[in-house]
């Protein structure tokens, strides 16, 4: 699908801001794309299929922030608009909850059931596990992926409400202390927008 959409904006035309007009020539068209930032992306999005380099496909998530600029291009009543603005912001959550939570789990994995020098347990203990601190299973070969993930998320979600995580090594403190300001910034961030989508379904026009 990116491919495609690599072939598709090499015959696309762009409004050219300094001479005021819109480039339909081809020969202008091309060299554009091909110069721009945009393809740069989007060739490391389509590399990432091809050579299988994980790393490469975050490249992949700055392609999605486009959505906002199709959104704004359309033709549509303002109403639907915001609608679309509320599922791509509802989406950015999503992702967002996503990748904080793989990442919270991957750094708590690195030190599942070891312990340092002087014999103290690192091992990330959720805090829902607390009282039960012993039935910690969380991080076991066997232990169901789907459970895993979910309290992964669960634990990200709690990070947009800067609740406390319990972090145990240095890599976890660190990491907790930038995702809880991360967090919190994104909180303002999205439901500010939410609030003035609101706004628009709440009006009159």
């Amino acid at each position: 699908m990116f491919l495609i959409d690599m072939l598709l904006m090499l015959i696309t035309s762009f409004l050219d801001h300094r001479r005021g007009r819109e480039v339909l020539d081809s020969n202008e068209i091309i060299p554009n794309y091909l110069l721009s930032l945009r393809f740069v992306v989007d060739f490391l999005s389509v590399s990432a299929d091809f050579i299988k380099i994980k790393l490469l496909s975050f490249v992949k998530m700055v392609r999605v922030m486009r959505i906002n600029e199709v959104i704004s291009r359309t033709i549509l009543p303002i109403k639907t608009k915001a609608a679309l603005r509320l599922g791509k912001l509802l989406f950015y959550l999503g992702l967002y909850l996503h990748v904080l939570g793989c990442l919270w789990f991957a750094i708590c994995s690195v030190n599942a059931n070891s312990e340092d020098a002087t014999g103290f347990n690192l091992t990330w203990i959720p805090p829902f596990h607390y009282v039960n601190y012993a039935d910690n299973n969380l991080f076991d070969v066997d232990q169901d992926t789907i459970y895993q993930y979910t309290v992964a998320v669960y634990y990200a979600i709690l990070m947009i409400g800067t609740n406390e995580m319990g972090p145990v090594s240095p890599e976890e403190i660190f990491f907790c202390t930038v995702a809880l300001l991360a967090s919190s910034l994104v909180y303002n961030l999205i439901f500010s927008e939410i609030m003035k989508i609101i706004k628009i379904f709440s009006s009159r026009q």
